[in-house]
């Protein structure tokens, strides 16, 4: 998880920090963890 924080760079709010949420990811090596794999053939 990822709290995604910037500032305002310009206008009248120049300076102060707004939240831009939170990012969750899942590794791409992590995704044998989480699923089952599938065997085609």
């Amino acid at each position: 998880m990822c709290f995604k924080i910037g500032t305002f760079l310009s206008g009248p709010r120049i300076g102060e920090i707004h939240n831009h949420g939170i990012d969750f990811a899942i590794l791409e090596s992590d995704l044998k963890e989480i699923y089952e794999p599938i065997f085609k053939g």
